[in-house]
């Protein structure tokens, strides 16, 4: 849900910044609320020519992702290789290490129909 835009004009560009709020079903069903994220677009000539994506990944995960994967970890704990990957993701860790693992879901059709019936067996269960 995009919540505000803003120009602000420069001198050959300008740059166009988007705050937004962003929820999904595992949200909703834990009552977290939103997380707020920011987009900002400069544009030059008339055409994008950067793109900056402000997301607190580290809250989400926190807040929304980590308790909808200890519910699956719980009761469906033979689907996890099914339905997250770490290949290739990586996200700051600590100060002592540097980059960690960040688990991210799979997309493949057969992940996502999973997902879709665990997220409302999650939802049904709060």
């Amino acid at each position: 849900m995009a919540r505000d835009c803003f120009q602000t004009p420069q001198a050959a560009a300008s740059e166009i910044t988007c705050t937004y709020l962003s929820e999904n079903a595992w949200s909703r069903a834990l009552g977290e609320g939103f997380v707020s994220g920011q987009i900002r677009f400069a544009v030059t000539d008339g055409m994008i020519s950067e793109m900056y994506h402000d997301y607190n990944v580290a809250e989400w995960d926190q807040r929304i992702v980590d308790p909808f994967r200890a519910w699956l970890q719980t009761n469906r704990p033979e689907l996890d290789d099914e339905l997250w990957t770490s290949e290739g993701f990586l996200r700051p860790g600590d100060a002592d290490s540097g980059l960690e693992e960040r688990v991210v879901p799979q997309l493949t059709d057969e992940a996502l129909e999973l997902f879709e019936a665990l997220t409302a067996e999650f939802a049904a269960a709060r």
